[in-house]
């Protein structure tokens, strides 16, 4: 479901009209990133995140302690 939202509900649309994920606050934006990125907020409220299937082949950040951590996709074999 995810997939299906970043892809289809982001954009300006066929006509140039701004679809339903388009706003003017950034909280919307703010959560396709983190989504795109491989984390879905399980709640707006709640520290604790799901890890997903980005949208990239890899994300990586790096922690204000040096750390990094990094996301991303398994690799499949062609059919």
């Amino acid at each position: 479901m995810i997939d299906t939202i970043l892809n289809h509900l982001y954009g300006i649309g066929e006509y140039g009209n701004a679809l339903c994920g388009m706003d003017d606050a950034g909280e919307m934006s703010a959560w396709y990133v983190l989504c795109a990125a491989g984390l879905y907020t399980f709640s707006a409220t709640d520290p604790e995140y799901l890890v997903t299937v980005p949208l990239f082949d890899e994300v990586r950040w790096q922690a204000a302690n040096g750390k990094w951590l990094a996301i991303r996709q398994k690799a499949t074999a062609a059919a």
